[in-house]
């Protein structure tokens, strides 16, 4: 409904109201690609209606490819660690590609990986100038769109990929799909859009800034998952893990295992066990 331009404010409140309810009823759901729905999802109510089915004006589209800057350049801020500047994210996704004949060994070489690894720092970072500037853009689109179709082979990572590749059609001429920006009196005539412009500003401003405290936590974020939510830290760490939880009776000293399975799903303890803040909530539940 949403991309035939029927009553778009309107789906998108509902859809709103439907994913927001889901996305906060559990943390265990917290996904970076979640989050970025819900902010779309945002910026469509935020939209005022135009005359023409369809049409949009420009100054919303660069509110959208503004939001995929933020994503684009904060995953490379967070990127700039140890870890990553080694490769061993980067070469934990592409391990398997060892077997392929002739060239396997050379795309799981030390090297190969770490050149990866620190080009798309460089091309996350850069992303406001390469997509920017109408030289580079060619490039640099099929830069990040042959990095998301990549993402999408090597790690799960759900539909991220695939919403970013749709957010990267937004750095192409509207003509391409035949769609239209519009000029403001093409805009209904009982849309105020002053005070729109003023909330898709403070919107993206807050975007921009949310994400500086995670520079601010202590400690191996990519350990601890300090101030992981909003902050767009993607494809930084791959964990796994278990856990369990011993219960002590202070004045018998009587102890008793605890399985998180005892009352979360398998998925929700998996997320449990790879969350060390989420671990301490649990333990303060019990």
């Amino acid at each position: 409904l949403l991309a035939s331009g029927w009553r778009t404010r309107w789906v998108a409140t509902a859809s709103l109201v439907c994913w927001g309810y889901i996305f906060a009823i559990d943390r265990a759901l917290y996904l970076n690609h979640h989050y970025l729905v819900l902010n779309l999802l945002v910026l469509w109510c935020l939209m005022p209606r135009v005359r023409r089915r369809g049409s949009v004006r420009f100054v919303w589209v660069g509110g959208v490819r503004a939001l995929l800057l933020v994503v684009y350049v904060w995953a490379g801020v967070s990127k700039l660690d140890a870890d990553w500047a080694a490769g061993i994210p980067v070469a934990m996704g592409t391990g398997g590609l060892r077997v392929l004949p002739w060239i396997g060994s050379f795309l799981v070489s030390r090297p190969f990986v770490v050149a990866t690894s620190w080009a798309l720092i460089v091309i996350e970072i850069g992303a406001p100038g390469w997509l920017g500037w109408r030289g580079t853009r060619r490039w640099a689109m099929a830069a990040f769109a042959s990095f998301h179709v990549a993402t999408a082979f090597f790690y799960d990572i759900g539909i991220f990929p695939w919403v970013s590749l749709a957010l990267l059609s937004t750095w192409l001429s509207p003509s391409w799909a035949g769609s239209r920006l519009v000029v403001p009196d093409e805009l209904d005539p009982r849309q105020d859009s002053g005070w729109r412009h003023r909330l898709l500003l403070v919107f993206l401003l807050v975007h921009m800034i949310a994400p500086v405290r995670a520079l601010l936590v202590g400690g191996n974020l990519a350990w601890n998952g300090g101030a992981q939510l909003a902050s767009w830290r993607l494809l930084t760490a791959q964990k796994t893990g278990w856990c369990r939880f011993e219960i002590v009776e202070v004045d018998t000293g009587e102890r008793q295992e605890l399985s998180p399975l005892y009352e979360l799903t398998v998925w929700q303890a998996g997320k449990l066990a790879r969350n060390p803040e989420m671990m301490l909530t649990y333990a303060r539940h019990r």
